[in-house]
Protein backbone atom coordinates (compact mmCIF):
# COMPACT_ATOMS: atom_id res chain seq x y z
CA UNK A 1 0.00 0.00 0.00
CA UNK A 2 1.41 3.60 -0.93
CA UNK A 3 0.01 6.78 0.31
CA UNK A 4 0.24 9.21 -2.47
CA UNK A 5 -0.05 12.11 -1.33
CA UNK A 6 -0.90 15.81 -3.01
CA UNK A 7 -1.73 18.43 -1.25
CA UNK A 8 -5.48 19.89 0.44
CA UNK A 9 -6.35 16.61 -0.46
CA UNK A 10 -9.15 14.92 1.46
CA UNK A 11 -8.17 12.72 4.16
CA UNK A 12 -6.73 8.62 3.11
CA UNK A 13 -9.45 6.40 5.25
CA UNK A 14 -9.53 2.64 5.47
CA UNK A 15 -10.90 -0.29 8.05
CA UNK A 16 -8.25 -3.11 9.21
CA UNK A 17 -8.61 -5.16 11.91
CA UNK A 18 -6.48 -5.12 15.09
CA UNK A 19 -3.58 -8.16 14.73
CA UNK A 20 -2.33 -9.69 18.05
CA UNK A 21 -4.67 -9.00 20.00
CA UNK A 22 -4.91 -12.67 21.66
CA UNK A 23 -1.21 -12.24 22.77
CA UNK A 24 -0.32 -11.21 26.11
CA UNK A 25 1.76 -8.13 26.07
CA UNK A 26 5.47 -8.10 27.30
CA UNK A 27 4.80 -6.82 31.02
CA UNK A 28 2.27 -10.24 31.31
CA UNK A 29 -0.95 -8.07 31.02
CA UNK A 30 -3.96 -9.16 28.77
CA UNK A 31 -5.58 -7.40 26.01
CA UNK A 32 -8.26 -9.42 25.51
CA UNK A 33 -8.14 -8.20 29.29
CA UNK A 34 -7.91 -4.41 28.05
CA UNK A 35 -10.56 -5.21 24.93
CA UNK A 36 -13.06 -6.21 27.60
CA UNK A 37 -12.88 -3.49 29.40
CA UNK A 38 -13.92 -1.02 26.42
CA UNK A 39 -15.91 -2.97 24.92
CA UNK A 40 -19.24 -0.81 26.04
CA UNK A 41 -17.49 2.34 25.22
CA UNK A 42 -18.68 4.99 23.05
CA UNK A 43 -16.74 4.33 19.94
CA UNK A 44 -14.61 5.51 18.31
CA UNK A 45 -12.08 5.39 21.00
CA UNK A 46 -9.37 7.38 19.60
CA UNK A 47 -5.83 4.91 20.24
CA UNK A 48 -2.31 5.97 20.26
CA UNK A 49 0.06 4.19 17.74
CA UNK A 50 3.61 3.77 18.22
CA UNK A 51 6.61 2.43 15.95
CA UNK A 52 8.80 -0.72 16.51
CA UNK A 53 11.53 -0.28 14.14
CA UNK A 54 13.53 -2.64 16.67
CA UNK A 55 10.34 -5.60 17.01
CA UNK A 56 12.32 -8.53 16.09
CA UNK A 57 9.23 -10.00 13.69
CA UNK A 58 8.61 -7.02 11.91
CA UNK A 59 10.52 -3.72 11.23
CA UNK A 60 7.67 -1.58 9.77
CA UNK A 61 5.70 -2.76 13.22
CA UNK A 62 2.99 -0.44 14.66
CA UNK A 63 1.71 -1.09 18.54
CA UNK A 64 -1.57 -0.01 19.35
CA UNK A 65 -2.57 1.23 22.50
CA UNK A 66 -5.42 2.50 24.22
CA UNK A 67 -6.03 6.20 25.36
CA UNK A 68 -2.81 7.17 27.56
CA UNK A 69 -0.58 4.71 26.24
CA UNK A 70 -0.37 2.76 29.09
CA UNK A 71 -2.26 -0.69 27.56
CA UNK A 72 -1.48 -2.21 24.40
CA UNK A 73 -4.12 -3.53 22.59
CA UNK A 74 -2.18 -5.17 19.49
CA UNK A 75 -0.17 -4.12 16.03
CA UNK A 76 -1.83 -2.91 13.07
CA UNK A 77 -1.47 -5.51 10.95
CA UNK A 78 1.78 -5.34 8.51
CA UNK A 79 0.74 -5.09 5.31
CA UNK A 80 -0.86 -1.59 6.33
CA UNK A 81 1.99 -0.80 8.58
CA UNK A 82 4.37 -0.75 5.98
CA UNK A 83 3.55 2.05 3.99
CA UNK A 84 2.41 4.10 7.87
CA UNK A 85 5.91 3.26 9.12
CA UNK A 86 7.13 5.02 6.66
CA UNK A 87 5.44 8.26 6.68
CA UNK A 88 5.61 8.04 10.74
CA UNK A 89 9.64 7.72 10.13
CA UNK A 90 10.27 10.77 8.80
CA UNK A 91 12.37 13.63 10.05
CA UNK A 92 9.58 16.17 9.27
CA UNK A 93 6.51 14.32 8.87
CA UNK A 94 3.87 15.23 5.81
CA UNK A 95 1.11 13.61 7.38
CA UNK A 96 -0.54 12.91 10.50
CA UNK A 97 -1.71 9.57 11.67
CA UNK A 98 -4.43 8.69 13.87
CA UNK A 99 -6.17 5.65 14.51
CA UNK A 100 -10.00 4.43 16.39
CA UNK A 101 -11.81 1.29 16.90
CA UNK A 102 -14.70 1.56 15.45
CA UNK A 103 -16.26 -1.69 17.06
CA UNK A 104 -15.38 -4.77 19.09
CA UNK A 105 -17.14 -8.35 18.34
CA UNK A 106 -18.49 -9.99 20.89
CA UNK A 107 -16.20 -13.15 22.19
CA UNK A 108 -16.05 -15.99 19.63
CA UNK A 109 -16.08 -19.63 21.16
CA UNK A 110 -12.36 -19.29 22.42
CA UNK A 111 -13.42 -15.80 24.44
CA UNK A 112 -11.53 -13.79 22.08
CA UNK A 113 -12.65 -10.44 21.02
CA UNK A 114 -11.26 -8.19 17.82
CA UNK A 115 -11.91 -4.89 16.80
CA UNK A 116 -12.12 -2.82 13.92
CA UNK A 117 -9.89 0.10 13.32
CA UNK A 118 -10.69 3.13 11.03
CA UNK A 119 -7.27 4.47 10.01
CA UNK A 120 -7.22 8.07 8.96
CA UNK A 121 -4.26 9.49 7.32
CA UNK A 122 -4.53 13.97 6.43
CA UNK A 123 -2.03 16.00 5.27
CA UNK A 124 -0.21 18.19 7.94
Amino acid sequence: MKLNRKADREPIRFETHLAGATFPNLDGTSRQDALNRVHRATMPIVLELVREPDNPCDENAIAVFLPGGETQIGYIPAPRAQALAFEMDREEPLVKIRAEIISISPPNRNGNRSATLSIIVEDL
